[in-house]
């Protein structure tokens, strides 16, 4: 795999970090997206979105369900 990576492959790559921890897809629906600065016509560019993680954690049914986060599911629920 050596020489397999955008860095090679694209030597003029700039990396742009925005990332925010703690979101929720929502949170990216909403907010996020917005804090892509605008490129001029002539640059392309590659678009890397990492969601879900916060998402999926809950707290095993200590709370009734709600948008953006798991179902409500008990500990005893998560057992085999």
């Amino acid at each position: 795999m050596a020489g397999k990576n955008l860095r090679t492959v694209l030597p003029r790559l700039k990396v742009l970090n925005l990332a925010v921890e703690s979101t929720t897809s929502g949170d990216h629906l909403r907010n996020q997206t917005g804090w892509l600065p605008v490129q001029p016509d002539s640059v392309r560019g590659i678009v890397v979105l990492s969601t879900g993680g916060i998402d999926l954690v809950h707290d095993y049914g200590e709370r009734p369900p709600r948008d953006e986060a798991i179902y409500g599911a008990s500990w005893k629920d998560g057992e085999v």
